[in-house]
């Protein structure tokens, strides 16, 4: 078989970027390429600039070129009559297309019923729009690029230059008694999309699942509705390491997935099954492996039972203005277990909306004796009524939290633990049943212009072990517990231009600031303590430092 140039090659990643390959896009006007679309039954572009239209000038190319199989025509026969058994019509198109060294699969609209699995090969581009693929048991991988019986990529040679576009894909796992299977599965591969794709229904398995993939992308897709039978916390969008954990297809060399972005989808449940464990994330790890360069932007999940993103021992990540509502925990960084090289690096973490979580808002997590979460922006995210804590961090180095609104968390609004080298600053906690803001067994947490307001313990306080801290021009009020407060080991503190006010709250302890005799050399000086009298601290610390007078 000759090879051809691959039939998407200006394939764009996300609207309003530049395309790869403008070629096309210039030579052709863009009221006439969404005519053409529409005359051929694929579903216009989203917007009419030459970016938006440029993905789709790639399905002309192949149809001027007679690259075009559409799986209704005699040559292949499938019904749509969601009665007939479509499966080898659709594989015998997906293979002629593959023969041609690439082209197009068109699905048109219908009812595709398929009684076993289908495989994509490379430089296939699968256009659906309108039709609904139901798998008729949900007991196969309904799509996949490889035949696990015979096939063996390593790292990402397997089938690749992959497109599925649109579509309904029915899992139809609603009376399912044991693991669905997938709805896609691909592995050992590079330049993967999955675009305008809704999956319907699975039971303890994944919509889309990567093993080792890299330049891949899922976006504007929809996942609705998943059924736990064995309380496997499965990920809608999982991306893994192709190992032996997961099976897909050999060899099992953790080839890790790399460049992904996931922009844009949305996970719920359906009409007829609960929402998904968990919308985006990876279950395994492995020493020394780390899967790069993620981004997980604009996305929705409602109803999630687990985390909804879990990045786990992930480096070069990006979460940024998804929304969370409901599940766990909203999204969580995770490093690697043992050993303690397994570190997880340079995350940001920003403009997310999480509300109404059982667990934390957003947690870091790294290993207590494993690795660690290192250099990490948290940033301007909105967090509402968490069960747990707003922002909780735990074994963690070098972190910025700065800009956070945290309201009515059901714990501490940020907590920080056996975390070093950490700024929390300028951010809003209102409302905490525990405290504003925590450190404890960590060095050098710098705690700077942040607003504290009505909690149940203190607005901020050192504890235990908070060592060579720094709480400074903070702003505490109706702070029940006490405004502030050093205890248990954390030595060398400073407390300075800080502000309290009682605003109308009984302080249990009718102090602003608490010293105990556990701490030594704390320094505190210029404090506005306004109303809280001559009472208002409460220092019985070793050596501590007030070079200049506090009001109280």
């Amino acid at each position: 078989m000759t090879a051809k140039t691959p039939v998407y090659e200006i394939e764009y990643l996300v609207e309003g970027e530049p395309v790869r390959n403008t070629r096309l896009a210039l030579e052709n006007n863009a009221k006439s390429i969404e005519a053409a679309l529409l005359a051929g039954g694929i579903a216009p572009p989203l917007a009419p600039d030459l970016a938006a239209v440029a993905g789709r000038v790639s399905i002309l190319e192949a149809k001027a070129a007679g690259q075009s199989h559409n799986v209704t025509d005699a040559a292949y026969g499938a019904a749509g009559n969601g009665v007939t058994n479509d499966r080898n019509a659709i594989q015998a198109a997906l293979d002629a297309a593959y023969a041609d060294g690439g082209g197009v699969v068109l699905i048109p609209p219908g009812v595709y019923r398929v009684n076993s699995g289908l495989i994509v090969r490379a430089n296939v581009v699968i256009s659906a729009y309108g039709a609904t693929i139901l798998r008729g048991t949900p007991t196969f991988a309904l799509l996949r690029n490889f035949d696990k019986a015979v096939d063996s990529f390593p790292l990402y040679s397997g089938n690749s230059n992959i497109m599925v576009l649109g579509g309904t894909w029915d899992g139809n796992a609603s009376a399912a008694t044991a693991t669905s299977g997938n709805v896609f599965s691909f592995a050992h591969c590079e330049n993967i999309t999955v675009r305008d794709v809704t999956i319907l229904d699975v039971a303890d398995a994944h919509a889309i699942e990567f093993n080792g993939a890299r330049h891949s992308r899922v976006v504007n897709c929809r996942a609705f509705g998943y059924k736990s039978i064995g309380g496997t916390n499965s990920e809608a969008f999982q991306f893994d390491l192709s190992s032996t954990s997961t099976g897909l297809c050999a060899p099992y060399d953790n080839t890790p997935c790399q460049n992904i972005l996931i922009d844009g989808n949305h996970v719920g449940k359906s009409t007829k099954l609960n929402g998904w464990p968990r919308m985006v994330g990876s279950h395994y790890s492995a020493s020394g492996v780390w899967q790069s360069a993620f981004r997980v932007v604009n996305n929705i999940a409602y109803d999630c039972t687990d985390h909804a993103i879990r990045a786990y021992q992930w480096v070069d990540v990006v979460v940024a203005n998804n929304t969370v509502v409901g599940g766990n925990i909203g999204i969580q960084i995770r490093s690697g277990d043992l050993p303690a090289s397994n570190n997880v690096d340079r995350c940001v973490v920003v403009g997310n909306t999480v509300r109404n979580t059982t667990g934390d808002g957003i947690q870091f997590t790294g290993i207590s004796g494993g690795g660690i979460a290192r250099e990490l922006v948290v940033g301007n995210n909105m967090i509402a009524a968490p069960g747990g804590n707003g922002i909780g961090m735990t074994y963690a180095y070098g972190a910025v939290i700065s800009g956070n609104q945290i309201v009515s968390s059901a714990s501490t609004g940020i907590s920080v633990s056996f975390s070093d080298n950490v700024a929390v600053t300028g951010n809003r906690v209102r409302s905490s049943a525990s405290h504003g803001i925590a450190a404890g067994d960590s060095k050098m947490v710098n705690v700077v212009g942040n607003t504290v307001r009505t909690t149940v313990g203190y607005g901020i306080v050192l504890s235990p072990n908070a060592l060579d801290g720094a709480v400074r021009s903070n702003h505490v009020a109706s702070a029940t517990a006490g405004a502030y407060r050093a205890s248990v080991g954390s030595n060398f503190c400073a407390f300075v231009g800080n502000t309290a006010r009682l605003d109308g709250v009984t302080n249990a302890a009718g102090m602003a600031l608490v010293i105990t005799s556990a701490c030594t050399g704390v320094q505190h000086y210029g404090n506005d303590f306004y109303g809280f009298g001559a009472a208002g601290i409460g220092d019985t610390g070793v050596s501590s430092v007030t070079a200049a007078t506090n009001r109280v």
